[in-house]
């Protein structure tokens, strides 16, 4: 499964959304609030870093 557990995930609370920096580009998870709801809008791992759980570990974090 790649290097996920290299990767580190931030949390944005302002931009509302969970980012991965590597290997110069990022991977991001946005969310939206609502009241006491957190509804996840929309996941993007750009090509270069796919396959390595990055997604997986930005909606396990979230």
């Amino acid at each position: 499964m790649g290097n996920q557990n290299a990767v580190t995930v931030q949390h944005q609370a302002s931009q509302h959304r969970f980012v991965v920096i590597t290997q110069g580009v990022e991977a991001v998870l946005e969310y939206h609030l609502e009241g006491q709801n957190i509804d996840f809008s929309r996941t993007f791992v750009p090509p270069a870093l796919r396959g390595q759980g990055i997604a997986e570990k930005l909606v396990h974090t979230g």
